[in-house]
């Protein structure tokens, strides 16, 4: 019996007490950090204790780049593999890095009150994205993030970089990147939110699909775990989540296509709207498709189903299938050539430390970036451009309002088709207009899906 001021009592499973639950987490920093809070709430919605299993996934050690490596579900395996020989009772996630398809034997028994979905810029003295100057060498690991940032016409350099969030942050304060771009949650989650530049608003920068969400698995045998986890599920981030990642799965893109989708709330869950619009971009960001429709939040699948629809009649598929942006041009930051990779593919180089992949933690000597191919966009960049929002968000904002600037403001949906600076939705609201990047891939490019992960840094 639980009075005021004593602690609720353990649950009685086959006529003992439950022993404490066994909580499967990567040993990175970001990840131990999610995994002690997610324990810690636990705790104290069902009175067992919690305990932490480390992991270590092939995305933790491998230094290849992660398309080579399997992609998907590269920082997700292992952790399902402990689950399914019972090892461990649950673990925790970063959603992004979940594969869209469900594992047999498992299920998504919790996702947790969201953190802000947003990117983040770390830039040298505290620089705004539209201040930097042109040539700017901009750092991250997300081709979504690279195409999307050549896509403003900045000029800017965007290279590619692998680490934890400590060594890609370092890169920052060493010089030998300008700026890095992060996801918002996981620098808000290892307390480092005070390093952070500028909040890059999302009509700029689209977040990946259930960036800054957690998701929490456990066997679909074990009633007990998952309902002890349930306690902790958030309607409206799993609806969501659930919206954004039905775009990815429609798309049949890995976690690190140039693809980004969020969706918004419009009043209560259950019987309220979700706002949702995703991105598909060219990786050298000549062409970016952005769509926007609004459904019953009681069906965030079908909405992510026919929002994809959508995507794919206008050459979404395409974009997402086409591989990195001029891998000819990959160099070392120190200017010294790079070593030859596999045809087709960008040569990322090596981490001089243990990778951590997206979440941050132990530090090494350093890193190494390569670029990715960016082009030398045309002077300006789309209306816009030079304003990205700037200021820290609330503590926790879950879902961002249906009223924000990239929300659609009437109708079922929305459209936006940016070739560069080219292109865009006419100004008397009608069709389209045609611009010299909008061509779609064709042949051999439509059947490369290109399933790299995008970590959470």
């Amino acid at each position: 019996m639980t009075g005021p001021g004593t602690a609720p009592q353990a649950p009685v499973v086959g006529g003992r007490s439950a022993g404490p639950l066994r909580l499967g987490t990567r040993r990175s920093a970001l990840a131990r950090a999610q995994s002690e809070d997610v324990a810690e709430r636990l705790r104290a919605a069902s009175g067992r204790d919690v305990v932490l299993v480390e992991v270590t996934t092939r995305g933790d050690v491998d230094r290849a780049p992660l398309r080579q490596i399997g992609g998907t579900g590269v920082f997700v395996t292992a952790l399902r593999e402990a689950l399914l020989e019972r090892r461990v009772d649950l673990a925790v996630h970063s959603m992004k890095d979940l594969p869209t398809a469900s594992a047999d034997g498992l299920v998504l028994a919790a996702v947790p009150a969201r953190e802000d979905p947003r990117d983040a810029l770390v830039a040298a003295g505290g620089a705004r994205l539209g201040d930097l100057p042109r040539g700017s060498r901009v750092g991250t690991g997300s081709p979504r993030r690279a195409a999307q940032l050549r896509a403003l016409g900045l000029g800017l350099d965007v290279v590619d970089v692998r680490g934890n969030i400590d060594t890609r942050l370092a890169m920052v304060t060493s010089g030998r990147v300008d700026a890095v771009v992060l996801a918002h949650a996981g620098l808000r989650r290892i307390g480092r939110a005070d390093e952070v530049s500028e909040v890059l608003d999302v009509e700029q920068m689209l977040p990946a699909p259930a960036q800054g969400a957690l998701a929490l698995e456990c066997r679909a045998d074990d009633l007990v775990t998952a309902q002890a986890c349930a306690a902790l599920d958030d309607p409206r981030a799993r609806a969501a989540t659930t919206a954004e990642r039905a775009v990815l799965a429609a798309l049949e893109a890995g976690c690190s296509a140039p693809v980004g989708a969020l969706a918004r709330t419009d009043g209560e869950e259950g019987g309220g709207e979700l706002v949702l619009t995703a991105v598909a971009a060219a990786p050298d960001g000549s062409r970016v498709l952005r769509r926007s429709a609004r459904g019953d939040d009681r069906d965030p699948e079908g909405l992510g189903r026919r929002l994809a629809a959508e995507l794919v009649a206008d050459g979404a598929a395409d974009l997402v299938a086409v591989g990195p942006a001029s891998p000819a041009a990959a160099r070392r930051a120190d200017g010294r050539p790079d070593r030859p990779g596999p045809a087709g593919e960008q040569a990322v180089l090596p981490v001089d430390d243990l990778l951590d992949g997206p979440q941050g933690g132990a530090v090494g000597s350093g890193a190494s970036v390569a670029p990715t191919g960016s082009e030398d966009p045309p002077t300006g960049g789309p209306p816009g451009a030079q304003g990205v929002r700037t200021g820290t968000p609330p503590p926790s904002p879950a879902l961002l309002p249906a009223g924000s600037a990239s929300a659609p403001t009437s109708g079922d949906s929305s459209r936006a088709d940016r070739g560069g600076r080219h292109g865009g939705a006419a100004p008397d609201g009608g069709p389209d207009r045609p611009s010299p990047h909008d061509t779609a891939p064709t042949g051999d490019a439509a059947s490369r899906r290109t399933s790299s992960q995008e970590s959470e840094a």
